[in-house]
């Protein structure tokens, strides 16, 4: 789970809100896959005291961890590589 997905959820929570993804999407400073945003979302619905109790990172370690980056990172590439094997089709299909 993101760090800083919790982190909002548990200020929404905080602020008497119920977390959506509008909501967590809109105060991310990061790019997160939607799929982790729901994911954590829905995991804090079933089990809030699981999600929402996990400590915060301190402040000097890093804000995600190495296999958070790279679980990232894949999620963008398949992402990219999916639009441009849409895009290769489109262009096929007009020619």
């Amino acid at each position: 789970m993101h760090p800083e997905i919790i982190k909002i959820c548990k200020q929404l929570q905080a602020e008497g809100k119920r977390p959506t993804v509008a909501l967590v999407k809109a105060k991310l400073s990061l790019k997160v896959p939607m799929k982790e945003i729901i994911r954590t979302i829905q995991q804090a619905k079933l089990d809030p005291s699981k999600v929402l109790q996990h400590d915060e990172p301190s402040q000097d370690c890093p804000q995600l961890s190495l296999e958070e980056t790279i679980y990232t990172l894949i999620e963008r590439i398949e992402h990219l590589e999916d639009e441009v094997a849409h895009l290769k089709q489109q262009l096929k299909t007009k020619n």
